[in-house]
């Protein structure tokens, strides 16, 4: 499921649904395509999962370190697996903090709900 099919259950929601606020349904369906993505990683998802964090493993440098996690975070988030994608974001904002990083987290802890996780000290 894509960006795609989250606009159309929106739609098809608000439209059975006219009450519904719409910017809390958008977000609450994309809460629960992501907790469908997230539950339904298949076995090459988790190769890239697997590859990614031996990558920082092997590596020594904080700044390899961070570009690695950002990369897995970017292939999750396109995935629709924004629970995985948060935490590695975190990951490589914890890593080598990055003004490029917020737009993203923020997006993310919205998706998910998880705001509280953010650092917010650290990102203002």
């Amino acid at each position: 499921m894509g960006v795609e099919s989250v606009d159309i259950i929106t739609r098809v929601l608000r439209a059975e649904f006219p009450e519904l606020e719409a910017e809390r349904l958008r977000a609450a369906v994309e809460r629960a395509v992501s907790r469908v993505a997230s539950s339904s990683m298949d076995t090459e998802g988790y190769r890239v999962v697997d590859l990614h964090l031996a990558k920082v493993e092997a590596s020594e440098e904080s700044e390899e370190r961070s570009k690695i996690l950002r990369e897995l975070a970017e292939t999750l988030e396109g995935r629709n697996d924004a629970e995985r994608a948060l935490v590695v974001r975190l990951s490589a904002f914890g890593e080598v903090p990055q003004q490029d990083d917020i737009g993203p987290l923020l997006r993310l802890a919205r998706i998910t709900d998880r705001y509280s996780e953010l650092p917010l000290e650290a990102m203002s």
